[in-house]
């Protein structure tokens, strides 16, 4: 089975840059996929300067999936239980859930609440304070 690992960038990446650059780059190095899952907004200036930063890092990476806007998430989100800011940050779980992602590192905690009424087959890691 092949490892796949999500990463956040802000708060989680960005508290501890060497430890999950040379995290990437075990996963890697052992046949495993990185993906990056951010709630960056998704344009191509964002897209471009998050890839330039991750590098500057050391981070290795299979895949970048920033959020597209609230307004694809209000469409896309099947769980009208949910706020408008849960919806929006649920995508993180859907894209998990698609690319079958088994560990999950964050530090939001209303991410990683909804990670596991929603997804508790990923193991979240949380990272940081907030």
């Amino acid at each position: 089975m092949i490892l796949k690992v999500g990463l956040d960038i802000d708060g989680t990446i960005t508290e501890d840059p060497g430890f999950f650059a040379q995290f990437s780059r075990i996963v890697k190095a052992n046949d495993g996929k990185v993906f990056i899952v951010s709630s960056r907004t998704d344009n191509e200036f964002v897209l471009k300067e998050t890839k330039k930063e991750l590098k500057q890092i050391g981070i290795h990476f299979d895949e970048i999936y920033l959020l597209p806007d609230f307004e694809y998430a209000k469409t896309n989100c099947m769980h009208l239980e949910l706020d408008w800011y849960q919806k929006y940050i649920f995508q993180k779980i859907n894209f998990c859930k698609e690319k079958n992602i088994q560990i999950f590192f964050e530090d939001e905690d209303k991410v990683i609440g909804l990670f596991r009424r929603y997804a508790p087959e990923i193991i979240v890691i949380k990272i940081g304070g907030r």
